[in-house]
């Protein structure tokens, strides 16, 4: 039985039993202070992510659809054992186009408050609300998952005429599968 890592109580497999969060198992480097996973932790992790892309695709509850996910960063440049995050890039698009986006959005915050599946947002954050809804179900709480706008990251390349920093080493395009 371990220590959770965000508050130290004691663990009942790998949930908290005070905080109640889920620690997945990790390994530490000496003196390094950022959490480095096991790869095998990073493989589970890594599919998870896959079938909620597809799950996201086909669920009417999102404005969005996953167009295209993109792995990059150390997972994909290196064969250690330990890793740091998934770095994965995201391509995104609206289901629908007869409503414009930031309506889209209202409506759909609108109906999961009603709902009571979301609470107080501003209404900048309603704005974007389907983008949040599908980052916090893509990520799943995993502090290993780092999400990536590819379509912002992609456009501020163009802008400063450099190459997108996603596709500088070593990627593999995980949806579509190739």
């Amino acid at each position: 039985m371990g220590k959770c890592y965000s508050c130290g109580a004691e663990l009942n497999g790998n949930i908290c039993v005070a905080c109640g969060k889920i620690n997945l198992p990790y390994l530490e480097e000496k003196g390094d202070k950022k959490r480095k996973y096991k790869r095998s932790t990073a493989n589970r992790v890594l599919s998870d992510l896959i079938d909620r892309i597809y799950i996201i695709n086909n669920d009417n509850n999102y404005i969005y659809r996953v167009t295209k996910a993109v792995l990059f960063g150390s997972y994909i440049n290196s064969n250690k054992e330990a890793i740091g995050d998934l770095d994965i890039a995201i391509y995104t698009e609206l289901k629908s186009t007869s409503i414009n986006e930031v309506d889209q959005n209202i409506r759909q915050f609108e109906m999961d408050w009603i709902n009571e599946e979301t609470g107080y947002m501003n209404y900048i954050e309603q704005a974007i609300y389907g983008r949040i809804k599908m980052g916090k179900y893509l990520k799943n709480r995993s502090p290993l998952i780092e999400l990536h706008d590819a379509g912002a990251a992609e456009q501020l390349a163009k802008e400063m005429d450099t190459p997108c920093y996603i596709y500088t080493d070593e990627y593999k395009i995980i949806y579509p599968e190739e």
